[in-house]
């Protein structure tokens, strides 16, 4: 055998990551590279209805048997899931409650993953927006004057439900750090007339006691919020017509792009009620949290929205709701606000939370 033969190779392991939300799952396995270890080979990519699955454990090992991966050549898993994490462990999931609970102990001993990792997904992502780079990023409002301070960032995922995430570092020049929370729990704000009619909708008509923000600000929340505004105040849609009345048809994405595409009233009345309380929320959660350096917006429904928010009326509306708060416009005005338009940042963010924590190594094999 010649001396480079002879020579030991690098082991590069296997990871795997996960996207988990409470509608949809996205499982990758990843191959590690020494020379670029951000971004890893994909060998086997997963994805599924969160409702339809038994549990997270039988998904992981169907990505495990269809990528024909023993568990024991996989150093680690990191996972991402919709629910708060405490102590490795996820004990309630407002959409995906059937899953619970879920640990970290018992997947790794269900897989046979020699260490699995959880954390909030909006955690996850918040390690992904590390690494962002500025085509990644979409400028929804940008302050002339610039930022006051970059200590603090806010990160807001609006998906099947809500949730955040703080950046946070002691200095400018430091490492941020990721502190994930559940703001879609909070209290549903009622600021006008058509808020409170929403909120009586909810409770008369829908039967529904929940009253967090998130029966608003997010994908479902689009969908009770064209129900509302469809049965409130009836007017011709050709969205309602394709789909012959029938709501539980209707989806965000639907409603965006006859919207965009079909001019549907009933669709633009929706988005623009969106973002009119989108504006009016992220004004409550800016002085609650105090991100000077900025507010970032990750959601493909949020994406989908841009050609509303290239409109200057509905762009100044939003604005205009967002900076008019008593006594903190001023520090409001300086606020930017930017759409994360990455598809992948909450798989990217495990893949980036594994390096920072040292969750595996390149080895040597003879």
């Amino acid at each position: 055998m010649s001396e480079e033969g002879q020579q030991a190779k690098t082991y590069q392991p296997y990871l795997v990551v996960g996207d988990i939300g409470g509608t949809n799952c996205r499982l990758q396995l990843l191959k590690m590279k020494l020379e670029d270890p951000e971004n890893p080979e994909q060998v086997q990519v997963l994805k599924f209805n969160t409702q339809e699955e038994l549990n997270l454990s039988s998904a992981l090992n169907k990505l495990l048997e269809i990528s024909k991966i023993h568990p024991a050549d996989i150093q680690c898993a990191v996972l991402g899931i919709a629910g708060p994490v405490m102590k490795g462990a996820i004990t309630y999931q407002y959409n995906i409650n059937h899953w619970c609970p879920i640990t970290e102990e018992n997947l790794q001993r269900d897989t046979g993953i020699k260490k699995v990792k959880i954390l909030n997904d909006l955690g996850a992502i918040g390690y992904g927006m590390i690494n962002l780079k500025e085509s990644e990023l979409y400028p929804m409002y940008k302050p002339e004057e610039g930022v006051l301070e970059d200590l603090v960032r806010l990160v807001i995922g609006i998906g099947t439900g809500l949730g955040a995430c703080q950046l946070m570092r002691p200095e400018e020049d430091g490492t941020f750090h990721v502190y994930a929370s559940e703001v879609g729990m909070l209290k549903l704000q009622l600021y006008t007339q058509q808020d409170r009619e929403f909120e009586d909708f909810q409770r008369n008509e829908k039967n529904s006691n929940s009253d967090v923000v998130q029966k608003v600000m997010s994908g479902r929340g689009i969908q009770n919020i064209f129900e509302f505004l469809a049965k409130k105040y009836p007017q011709e849609s050709k969205l309602m017509n394709d789909k012959e009345g029938n709501f539980a048809e209707i989806k965000p994405e639907d409603i965006c792009r006859y919207a965009q595409h079909e001019n549907d009233q009933l669709c633009l009345d929706t988005l623009t009620y969106f973002i009119e309380y989108l504006g009016r929320y992220l004004a409550d959660v800016a002085v609650s949290f105090m991100p000077l350096g900025g507010i970032f917006l990750t959601s493909s429904v949020i994406v989908a929205m841009e050609f509303l928010f290239e409109r200057p009326e509905i762009s100044k509306r939003f604005i205009h709701n967002f900076q008019n708060r008593e006594g903190m416009s001023s520090i409001l005005q300086r606020i930017p606000i930017t759409v994360v338009k990455k598809a992948d940042i909450a798989t990217s963010g495990c893949v980036t939370y594994a390096l920072i924590k040292n969750l595996f190594e390149f080895g040597e094999q003879e």
